[in-house]
């Protein structure tokens, strides 16, 4: 079993996707149509309901108080596919695909979701599958968190491939299992590009020669060569100019830190001498304070000297503070102190003052540095960015090329393959319809034989019609059209006559 998630934005577009012909173009491929959490079983109305919540998502926040913002994309659109002898195995029906269409919405947390599950029959091989629409828009207008979707389902598919056949199907799929609970880290699966994909079945349904092909595919191989190439050069100069760049800065950044400690040390230099000349300064004013207080006249000199007449202070404060430095000699020494402190807190904020300029100098010059190595660096990377935008030109323009000569190698197959879907379906529909005949025919004449078993008459049986009889197989024998019309016309004149004595044989 395969299953597929991806985002989109268009519930619209996706149903009629699902509900038309497709890119075969077949009429009648949808098998059934099943909604979920939707109060209608028409497709039409019920991608219409989706739509409508996703209309609404801002007021469904609004109402549930959150905050506005980017809606994303809110239709999601999962993919299940069986093959053709998983299928058989497990006589796949409608009911198991609804099953594990449930299952897989239950596994990412989708099971209260609006849902559209829709069944189709037109794949070649005879492989099943069914589209499942999803609106991701929880009831507050949030959307559905897509954290580890892909290990879920294929966790879920895992189980339930066990659950129905007792053993897993896809085997590398359970090999990585078994390496996740392991705790390794399994290698990435990439898909074959389509491109590739198609050569190699126009090669095997003969559509192109096996040297166009070979041909093909080595031009394709070498212009990918060349574009990784190109991309590793790329990325090696974007590098190498971005260390450029940054070593730049960096030394920049050293240059400025060791100028600013320079600074530092300079400045410091400058004013040891000041502060020599200071602290001489106020050790003469303490001893000449000291000789002052062992007399009364010096006592009141202090205090006189102490108070500071400049200050824009009110007369009487002055004369307070003066009377309180003339009565108490503590006051007058604490007063000292004070202010041989803020005399030397005054010098070291001029001195901050002048490291402060000079650090800001360095850092200007660093600033306008580093402006003009970016600058360098931008016109560098522009120059760069130009001849890379060259050489992705050149290759743009031979992959254009080489897409272009694919495409008209690739186009007698593609209307081949258009051809070859519709005729399988056509022909399944035909047989279908033919059993459908030979069944009713059948249940016909046991009918009749159940209504003659009681007058003891017996029945002659009819010879039943061969489904796997088609007009396309029949032409294929070598049988034209005029010669089937031909043969139909005498097979209806033989039926003809068949019931008619029939009909002689009941009277």
């Amino acid at each position: 079993m395969f299953i597929e998630l991806q985002r989109g934005r268009s519930f619209g577009g996706l149903t009629r996707y699902c509900l038309g012909p497709g890119e075969a173009g077949v009429e009648d491929r949808v098998e059934f149509v099943e909604t979920r959490n939707i109060a209608t079983r028409d497709p039409e109305a019920a991608w219409r309901v989706m739509a409508a919540r996703h209309y609404m998502q801002d007021d469904l926040k609004a109402s549930n108080g959150i905050r506005r913002g980017s809606n994303g994309k809110p239709v999601g659109h999962m993919f299940i596919s069986w093959g053709a002898e998983e299928a058989a195995n497990q006589n796949l029906d409608r009911n198991a695909m609804m099953q594990a269409a449930n299952g897989a919405l239950e596994a990412i947390g989708a099971e209260k979701h609006q849902a559209i599950v829709i069944g189709h029959n037109d794949t070649q091989d005879n492989n099943p599958h069914c589209h499942v629409i999803i609106n991701l828009i929880d009831d507050d207008g949030r959307l559905k968190d897509n954290t580890d979707e892909k290990k879920k389902l294929s966790r879920f598919a895992l189980e339930h491939e066990t659950l129905v056949h007792g053993e897993p199907v896809v085997r590398t799929r359970y090999r990585n299992w078994q390496d996740r609970d392991a705790g390794e880290t399994p290698a990435p699966v990439r898909k074959k590009a389509r491109h590739l994909y198609e050569i190699e079945k126009a090669t095997v349904a003969g559509d192109i020669s096996p040297e166009d092909a070979k041909r093909m595919l080595v031009e394709q191989r070498d212009i990918e060569q060349d574009k990784q190439r190109a991309n590793e050069r790329f990325a090696d100069h974007r590098r190498r100019l971005k260390k450029y760049r940054d070593e730049r800065i960096s030394r920049v950044e050293e240059e400025t830190k060791a100028r600013v400690k320079r600074s530092k040390t300079e400045t410091r230099k400058e004013y040891r001498q000041y502060w020599t000349q200071l602290d001489d300064h106020q050790f003469w004013e303490r001893g000449e304070f000291n000789d002052n207080e062992k007399s009364l006249r010096g006592s009141l000199e202090n205090a006189i000297r102490l108070v500071d007449w400049e200050e824009t202070e009110q007369r009487g404060m002055k004369m307070s503070r003066l009377f309180n430095l003339v009565v108490s000699e503590k006051a007058r020494r604490e007063e000292m102190t004070k202010r041989q402190q803020w005399e030397r807190e005054e010098f070291r904020r001029q001195q901050r003052q002048v490291e402060a300029e000079k650090i800001a100098a360095a850092r200007t010059e660093q600033r306008d540095r580093i402006a003009e190595a970016k600058r360098r660096y931008f016109e560098k990377a522009e120059r760069m960015e130009q001849r890379q935008s060259a050489t992705r030109d050149r290759l743009r323009k031979r992959q254009q090329a080489i897409t272009k000569e694919r495409n008209v190698a690739l186009k007698h197959f593609r209307i081949q393959e258009r051809i070859r879907k519709k005729e399988r379906a056509e022909e399944r529909q035909y047989i279908a319809a033919m059993t459908r005949e030979a069944k009713r025919e059948h249940d016909d004449v046991n009918e009749d034989e159940q209504k003659d078993s009681g007058s003891g008459r017996t029945r002659r049986p009819r010879r039943e019609r061969d489904p796997t009889t088609s007009r396309r197989k029949l032409q294929q024998r070598g049988e034209t059209d005029q010669q089937y019309q031909e043969r139909m016309a005498a097979n209806q004149n033989r039926q003809n006559q068949q019931k008619e004595r029939d009909h002689e044989h009941d009277r």
